[in-house]
């Protein structure tokens, strides 16, 4: 099943429908880097940037002139911590590679859209199960991701499993590059 426990970022609406009936790749974004599926981070930080704020309906990724900038410290946000089953997932190491060999494919047609560059259908390839999820490692251009990230496009494969309720703090401390003895 290759389970993990990853994070989900979205507004608090959205997280009182994904509790009341689950996830719902139906409803997944086009626009994603890795076409309409559900996404995930291993890390708190690449989740929350998808987070609204409740106050200015803006997010925390800075964006033209959409970058929240209410900074109230009182304002309590809401992340899932959820069960994900990757299966096997396609890794993908080179995001202009899939870029080119797969995510272009998604403007042409959605219903047979192929997130694997393969080709096949979603899970698919020679109509053989290969692979069940995405796990990218790299960014426009194959550099790094600053956060590793996950997609799945099986609702059946996701388990909201925590809310977990937290403050954004307006002047987060400075972390220590080196280490003193």
């Amino acid at each position: 099943m290759n389970e993990y426990l990853l994070f989900h970022g979205t507004d608090k609406e959205t997280i009182d429908i994904i509790i009341d009936l689950g996830f719902d790749e139906r409803y997944a974004e086009e626009k994603g880097m890795f076409g309409p599926g559900i996404y995930f981070a291993e890390n708190s930080s690449k989740s929350n940037q998808y987070v609204s704020c409740p106050k200015c309906s803006s997010g925390a990724i800075p964006k033209k002139n959409r970058t929240c900038t209410c900074k109230d410290p009182d304002i309590v946000y809401q992340i899932l911590l959820t069960r994900v089953c990757l299966g096997n997932p396609y890794v993908c190491t080179d995001y202009k590679h899939w870029k080119e060999n797969a995510h272009e494919r998604l403007n042409k047609n959605r219903e047979n859209y192929t997130p694997f560059p393969n080709g096949g259908c979603m899970l698919c390839v020679n109509n053989v199960l290969e692979h069940h999820s995405v796990y990218c490692e790299s960014k426009k251009g194959g550099g790094p991701l600053r956060a590793r990230e996950f997609a799945v496009y099986d609702k059946r494969q996701t388990y909201p499993e925590f809310i977990i309720h937290y403050k954004r703090l307006s002047n987060p401390p400075e972390i220590p590059t080196e280490v003193e003895y």
